[in-house]
């Protein structure tokens, strides 16, 4: 259903609330620019409707940095269904062993997501700078 292509920037518009949940996109160009992560514009038919970056940790693991749905396919399941399938190309093309992931306290759009899927929670950073939820996806 989706396709997954390599870019070097993030392709999709979001709510303008929605731009604190994560990375700038200044930031995205300098992690994928230095090779610190891996980009991937997330296709329906020829439409771009998403972006994921995810960096690696390990042999097999990798954290999700940033996953957003472009703010036009938003609330059609389309988040739930794509992270399904990125997961299961990252199983098929890199090996994944473990995916883990954080989001920002109190949102629940993202928390109902990661669950969906699989991922637990493994703490949560409430701190003055850092108000966080850490989870984690095993592959069995």
């Amino acid at each position: 259903m989706f396709r997954f292509e390599i870019t070097k920037t993030m392709n999709v518009t979001l709510k303008e609330d929605q731009y604190k949940q994560i990375s700038s996109k200044s930031n995205i160009i300098k992690a994928l620019d230095l090779g610190k992560a891996i980009g991937f514009d997330i296709l329906k038919d020829n439409d771009i409707i998403g972006f994921a970056m995810l960096r690696k940790y390990d042999e097999g693991c990798y954290f999700l940095w940033d996953y957003a749905i472009d703010y036009k396919y938003q609330n059609n399941q389309f988040g739930t269904k794509a992270l399904l399938e990125l997961i299961e190309y990252f199983k098929v093309n890199y090996s994944l062993k473990e995916m883990s992931t954080t989001y920002i306290f109190g949102n629940t759009i993202a928390a109902r997501v990661y669950e969906k899927v699989g991922f637990v929670t493994t703490d949560i950073v409430d701190e003055d700078d850092i108000h966080e939820v850490n989870m984690l996806l095993t592959i069995r």
